[in-house]
Parts: C-alpha cells; structure tokens; sequence
C-alpha cells in the first residue's frame, strides 16, 4: 500500500512538472518511468535535527500549498496502527510547530540549490521530518534548480520536487555554485529557505550574505546552514586552529 501511495505522489509530482514545461521538457519526462516508490528513506538524522533547529527560529509566511496531499505516503511504524501513528504526529502544520515552539517565521518552500544525491537526500530527509512531526509529508514544498542535462535524463531529484526552475548547463559557476542566480531564483519563485546541500556553493560565505542582506531589503528568505562568519572563521585552516586553540580544543602541530 506505501509503494502505491509513493508512486501515486510522484506521478503527480510528475505532471505537474509537465504542465510547465516545454514541449520537449513534457517529452522528456514523459518519457521516462516515473512510478516507482520514493527512494532514501533512510535519511540523515542530523539532517532532519538540523532542519528542525531552523524552522523553529522562523514564524508565518503564507505561501501557497499544494492541493495535493498524501498524508499516508510514509509506511506506518511496525506494531503501530493509523490512530496510534496520526497521534505521533504532535502538530498540525508548520505555522503549528512554529508557534508551539514559540518560532518566529515557517518555512515553507524550499530551494534546494544543488542536484543529484544531495537534492535527494535533503528532500527525503525534510519529508521525513515533516511526517514525523506534523505527519504531512507535504508540509513543505521544494522547488529545485534543474540544468538541461538533469531534465535529459529525469533525474530523480527533479521528480521528487513539487516544481523546477531550468536553469544554464555547462561548469557549476553558471547553475548551483552561481550565488546570483541562487539568490535570483529564491526570490522569483517566492522560496522561504535555501538549502545548498554540499560543496559548489554550500561553503561560500556570499550565499548567507546575500540571503540577509535580501531579507532586510525584501522578501525574507533564510540560509540552511552555517552564518557567514562561521564560514569565514572556519573554513581557513590558520583562522580555525585559532579559533580551536582558543577553546582549548588539542590541535596537531603544523
């Protein structure tokens, strides 16, 4: 029954894909077999930890949610039946768990800005935290960056989305380790948090810089990862030995 209810969530995923696209795009993805069960359920725990550090220092802002639910997506715990399993779930929503946790601002709508493995496990590890807390695996929504070479072959992390946004192929300095294009992206389509996943651009400082500046000038839109500052301290090998020698933390000798 999970296997059905999976594959009846990513088929729509599928089509909803397809009625933005262009012809060829519809073609593309049309083309390849979309029913299969999600993949990655056994996500990261401290992903999810910290996603949940992060929603719940934000607070509302409505953004439009996805008429399609499928609350029954996520197999029920072994040795527990539906009422048992709903009840797990200690919030309704995200404004919910925001509210309840005394949080500030709800994300929503996600970008996830990188493809491939990491776009998959940030997506399957979100869903996962939303099911086990508000038992909504649509609870939030994700929009992901897709070149021309990951609509080619239907990657999965496009599929797994709720919508995507085409952008340039070629070196990673014109799509996910491009910090305008990012940012431009968040803003367009109206995304509450960015998350980077890891390496093109999950380690520049430009990233969370340009996010704040943004969210003092215009819409907010927040940063799933380190500050700026932490990046800057730590991500040099002499400023961070600093920063460990300060804390007395034992450091080998250069």
């Amino acid at each position: 029954m999970f296997q059905s209810a999976a594959s009846r969530a990513t088929a729509r995923r599928s089509a909803q894909l397809m009625t933005t696209a262009t012809p060829a795009t519809a073609a593309r993805l049309s083309s390849t077999t979309v029913g299969r069960p999600n993949k990655g359920a056994e996500s990261v725990a401290a992903a999810g930890k910290t996603i949940g550090t992060v929603v719940t220092s934000m607070g509302g802002m409505p953004v439009q949610v996805s008429a399609h639910r499928h609350q029954q997506s996520a197999p029920v715990p072994e040795g527990k039946d539906n009422k048992d399993f709903q009840l797990a779930a200690k919030f309704s929503s995200v404004e919910d768990l925001v509210e309840g946790l005394g949080g500030k601002f709800a994300v929503k709508k996600i970008l996830i800005a990188n493809n491939g493995l990491a776009g998959v496990k940030g997506i399957n590890s979100i869903r996962q935290w939303c099911m086990d807390h508000i038992g909504d695996t649509d609870a939030i929504q994700f929009q992901v960056m897709a070149t021309p070479d990951d609509l080619e072959v239907n990657s999965e992390f496009i599929r797994l989305a709720n919508h995507y946004t085409e952008v340039p192929g070629g070196s990673n300095l014109n799509n996910y380790a491009n910090v305008d294009l990012i940012i431009n992206t968040a803003v367009e389509q109206q995304c509450d948090a960015v998350y980077p996943g890891w390496g093109h651009a999950s380690e520049n400082p430009r990233l969370p810089r340009g996010l704040e500046y943004h969210s003092e000038t215009g819409r907010k839109c927040v940063f799933l990862g380190p500050s700026e500052s932490a990046m800057f301290a730590l991500g040099d090998k002499i400023a961070s030995t600093i920063v460990a020698q300060s804390l007395d933390v034992p450091c080998a000798k250069w």
